[in-house]
């Protein structure tokens, strides 16, 4: 088949996924933008997208691919391994759809995930989160709609590929307040809020000034269509940068979307809810993933260390004398 790898990736991306694997949009996305790339790259080394065979994916081709990807393009460890996971998952497909090549498919599954260094997770204290809000001039249209979009990123600790899918119909306005969350694979989450926010919720839908059928989009984009995740790591970072300017002690680690996520996480953390309640809210499926935020924080560490501290020491000094300890490190 002159065209296998065309019809094959088609069926992957339209069918595979969606239908049997129920991955949700922004996963495929993800996905069929890996498979962009990887037609980018092969155009550049001599093949054309329309030319491109299975048979020309080897291990060995694949490999350029994700080194490209890092040293050409500036890829970090993560997004290379993203990249990778697509791959992985075609080929893995491939292996009882058309297992033509399946030596071949076998060493590219063997392509291991690069080990990337562990970052110290970045989140704003009380104080910045406050700032942050500050700066936002809820007087115009999308001011108020920037200061809704993170309140929200912060109250319900949403993910971005989340938010810009929230609309009216996923809020609970009555008790108990929540908001239906559909995470990755379509799990779904309800996650509590508050009876205020709620209130700024409903404030904001009235400020509209347009009827708001409860299927649309809760935030849209000036030509009224969904936002997009860089359209949303955008309008944070324009506050951040004016909190930053107006606070200089203030905002030392970088911000994104993300940040506000394990920021919402790291305060309930310390105001004492439980690692349950909090692996729930932030919809993981393993407690072990929510445990990153008890160990990242320092200060509740050095507090419990404070606080288990038990005198051990005796009020005999020590017969050495400096001197002594001094000649006998030398001599060691």
């Amino acid at each position: 088949m002159n065209n296998d790898f065309s019809y094959y990736l088609r069926k992957f991306l339209s069918e595979y996924l969606p239908r049997e694997k129920g991955f949700n949009s922004n996963t495929i996305d993800s996905y069929r933008y890996s498979f962009i790339l990887l037609l980018n790259y092969l155009k550049d080394v001599g093949i054309k997208a329309e030319k491109v065979k299975i048979i020309d994916l080897t291990k060995d081709r694949i490999v350029d691919f994700l080194n490209y990807l890092e040293n050409n393009r500036n890829n970090s460890i993560s997004t290379r391994n993203s990249r990778l996971a697509a791959i992985h998952s075609f080929f893995k497909y491939l292996q009882y759809e058309y297992p033509d090549y399946i030596d071949e498919y076998t060493k590219i599954l063997n392509i291991p995930f690069k080990k990337a260094k562990t970052k110290q997770m970045s989140y704003l204290t009380v104080e910045e989160m406050i700032k942050l809000i500050g700066v936002i001039d809820k007087s115009n249209k999308y001011g108020y709609r920037d200061y809704m979009i993170i309140l929200l990123m912060y109250e319900s600790a949403i993910r971005v590929s989340e938010l810009i899918n929230v609309r009216l119909i996923d809020f609970r306005f009555s008790k108990p307040y929540s908001i239906k969350i559909v995470g990755k694979g379509n799990k779904q989450r309800y996650v509590p809020l508050s009876e205020q926010f709620i209130e700024k919720v409903q404030e904001y839908v009235l400020s509209l000034n347009n009827k708001k059928l409860e299927t649309d989009f809760l935030f849209t984009n000036h030509s009224n269509n969904k936002l997009t995740r860089a359209g949303v790591s955008h309008i944070l970072n324009k506050y951040v940068i004016i909190a930053k300017k107006n606070n200089p002690s203030l905002f030392k680690e970088n911000v994104t979307p993300h940040t506000l996520r394990h920021t919402k996480a790291m305060h309930l953390l310390q105001d004492d809810v439980n690692l349950i309640y909090i692996r729930d809210i932030l919809g993981h499926s393993s407690i072990q993933t929510t445990e990153i935020y008890a160990r990242a924080d320092s200060a509740r560490l050095r507090q419990a260390i404070e606080k288990s501290y038990k005198e051990l020491s005796t009020e005999t000094k020590c017969e050495w004398q400096e001197e002594e300890i001094i000649n006998w490190l030398k001599s060691f």
